[in-house]
């Protein structure tokens, strides 16, 4: 029969050596001793719970219930079913223990918890012969870490000492005012006084490695109410090659903070309370599972105080082997020129992309950047474009980071919420943000970080982004090199990782008697290869309306993606009356640029005489609403060609009219009015601007999301 093992090996912290003893002492312990506790919880099965402890330092005899071996093989278990059980066991501190919990039977169990010192290292359900811990073990003792290579993992709230002992072997903090610990400029963009000011950045410190385990907002304080003394820290993005890359100054903090005070904590904390200062705390950190960080804690003061760090937010860190992505999604062969033109750009998914090779030439579409109006004075050069949707307000920074140090990278930023990639050439307006700057230092690394002290002339301020909001970038290789580059997002504060569904959203026209196609949004950008005819279905009073010829232009001429798609429909819809387009999931699998797979969903439409609007070239309308979406306001701007009567309407997705927001001749020109959507209820429309001049008229229709 079959035997589960839960193993739980640990490493105890002191100042104290004592000599090896073959037993395990009862507690209380003695000095130089550390108290184990052991809680077990048996399910209905008796006789099948087992432990049992080596000390792997002396190499004694295991202590326990049921002396066996190391491996899966049962020995004899004695616990009876549905009790509960608690033994508490001194070790000597200092030595490495393994404890192995059995569940004879097989079948899971046995609920278990261990505790250190008060501190709860390992608790679960025993569900298989699983490794599920393994790392240090830090009591209320001195923690000694003073190195990068020594870093201890941090895996579960602790109390610990920071050693006061000066800085380990080698001094490994950059010098203030580089990149690597930039001087009244934090990372995050708290505005507080910058990262390890001392003459010695590295004060008496110790290294701490956070395992992210699940994404969302890391959080953590530091010293809590029991701060002694100054606790300055440094955090860095963690990887194989960061203990040598972080002292030669390759690697940009992704959060610091220089303590205003020596009381409240410190840490990283978006809701402070009335004991925390502010400038003792910096933004909360977006992660994604299978990243990595690294902390050094400075403990200026020299204290020698016990005191807490605990991690919060939405975020999970933990010790064990993490079964996600790594730091980087990196694609090697990356190369084909859809990448390099705006509607093929490459989806930002997560905090960190890796472009091992760069790219050669400027794809197939060469009209994309008006060198003009644009800060790249050489438009496109060696480009790849890249796109991404902000899942939560903030704000959004990035840094290139040359493979190699002398390439000279440029950039730009474009907001193309409520426009198109092709209008980004005619539109200076779209350019939030551009780098074109030589390769002045700071091993090349450039972007909008907010790194404008340091190598100021390669980086911009960090940019504001609302949630919703769609951002294109282009990044150019000045030196037409091959070495390829790390694109990290991980000093932003807004969250761009996407895990949203794409949802089946609103017509972009009222569908109107007679028509034999219909056209529609999604939420976001899909994956043009993922919608077919047989996903969609429509029923109205004819029955059941047959589906052919899913298209959109962007697809049509290359692209891999668009979120606005027309379907041919037949017969003709010539009878008034209730429909419902269909979007199933029985079919295939339509997808965001993140693989999130949409959900299935209805867009219901009447058609009535009111719905009878014609439709005209609308070549000559230009119309944008921002911020859209948004919860009370929004400005609509729009350019008609000539004098003319202007009729603008709110529709809602059944084609009625919600509300006339406007109409009055005017001349020819840019005119703009604003909706207060205060009283509407959530939820999408269309707005219809009508433009009339005699026979002639033209008409333009945008979505527009209104959120509570």
């Amino acid at each position: 029969m079959k035997t589960n093992i839960f193993i739980i090996s640990l490493l105890i912290f002191t100042f104290f050596n004592k000599n090896i003893y073959a037993q395990c002492d009862a507690a209380p312990c003695n000095a130089g001793e550390t108290q184990v506790d052991i809680h077990i919880e048996t399910d209905s099965w008796g006789d099948e719970t087992s432990w049992v402890i080596y000390d792997n330092t002396s190499g004694s005899a295991g202590c326990g219930i049921s002396p066996w071996g190391t491996d899966c093989g049962a020995g004899t278990s004695t616990l009876s079913g549905w009790s509960t059980y608690d033994w508490s066991i001194c070790y000597p501190t200092g030595d490495s223990i393994t404890i192995y919990i059995v569940d004879d039977y097989g079948d899971g169990g046995a609920e278990y918890k261990i505790t250190i010192e008060g501190v709860v290292v390992a608790s679960g359900t025993q569900t298989g012969c699983v490794f599920i811990w393994t790392g240090t073990v830090i009591n209320p003792s001195v923690v000694t870490a003073g190195d990068c290579s020594n870093a201890i993992n941090i895996c579960t709230d602790l109390n610990l000492q920071i050693d006061a002992n000066g800085y380990g072997a080698v001094n490994e903090i950059p010098a203030l005012g580089t990149i690597g610990n930039p001087d009244n400029n934090n990372p995050g963009g708290s505005g507080n006084m910058g990262c390890l000011r001392s003459s010695i950045p590295e004060n008496n410190s110790t290294w701490m490695i956070v395992n992210i385990s699940s994404t969302g907002n890391l959080e953590f304080n530091f010293g809590g109410t029991s701060q002694a003394g100054y606790y300055d820290w440094i955090m860095y993005p963690y990887d194989s090659t960061s203990c040598t890359d972080i002292p030669s100054g390759n690697v940009a903090p992704v959060r610091c903070n220089w303590n205003a005070s020596s009381t409240g904590g410190t840490g990283l904390d978006d809701t402070l309370t009335g004991t925390q200062d502010a400038g003792n705390f910096e933004p909360a950190l977006p992660v994604v599972c299978g990243e990595q960080y690294i902390i050094c804690f400075s403990n200026y003061s020299s204290a020698i105080t016990n005191v807490p760090l605990q991690f919060s937010g939405t975020a999970v860190v933990e010790c064990t082997s993490l079964n996600c992505l790594g730091i980087a999604t990196c694609d090697p062969t990356l190369g084909d020129s859809i990448y390099q033109d705006c509607i093929g750009a490459i989806p930002v998914c997560q905090n960190y992309l890796c472009q091992e090779n760069s790219f050669s030439g400027t794809g197939t579409i060469t009209t994309e950047i008006n060198s003009g109006p644009s800060c790249l004075n050489s438009g496109e050069k060696n480009d790849a474009w890249y796109t991404l949707t902000v899942s939560q307000s903030g704000n959004l920074g990035f840094t290139i980071i040359p493979n190699n140090n002398t390439d000279d990278y440029d950039w730009a930023v474009y907001n193309l919420t409520n426009n198109i990639c092709s209008e980004i050439f005619d539109t200076s307006s779209l350019e939030v943000s551009c780098n074109y700057s030589a390769n002045i230092g700071c091993n090349g690394l450039t972007g909008p970080n907010g790194e404008n002290v340091n190598c100021a002339g390669q980086n911009e301020n960090v940019i504001p982004v609302i949630a919703g909001e769609k951002y294109v970038i282009n990044i150019g290789n000045f030196s037409s090199s091959q070495t390829g580059y790390l694109l990290d997002f991980s000093a932003s504060t807004a969250v761009i990782s996407d895990d949203n569904i794409p949802v089946f959203s609103a017509f972009t026209s009222v569908p109107s008697l007679g028509d034999t196609s219909l056209t529609f949004n999604f939420s976001e950008n899909v994956v043009c290869s993922t919608v077919q005819d047989c996903d969609f279905s429509l029923t109205g009073p004819e029955g059941t309306y047959s589906i052919s010829e899913v298209t959109n232009s962007t697809c049509a001429t290359g692209g891999n993606q668009a979120n606005t798609f027309t379907i041919k429909v037949s017969p003709a819809l010539t009878t008034i009356g209730l429909y419902n387009l269909n979007l199933n999931i029985d079919c295939g699998s339509v997808t965001d640029l993140c693989n999130n797979l949409a959900d299935s969903g209805s867009l219901q439409f009447t058609i009535d005489t009111a719905t009878q609007i014609n439709s005209h070239d609308v070549t000559y309308i230009k119309m944008n609403i921002y911020p859209n979406p948004s919860s009370e306001i929004f400005i609509i701007s729009y350019v008609i060609p000539e004098a003319g009567n202007v009729t603008i309407n709110l529709y809602n997705i059944n084609g009625k009219v919600v509300k006339q927001l406007f109409t009055q001749n005017q001349i020819a020109g840019t005119h703009s009015l604003s909706l207060n959507s205060k009283e509407i209820v959530e939820g999408v429309y269309l707005c219809l601007l009508t433009f009339e001049n005699g026979s002639n008229m033209i008409t333009n229709r945008k979505p527009i999301a209104i959120v509570k």
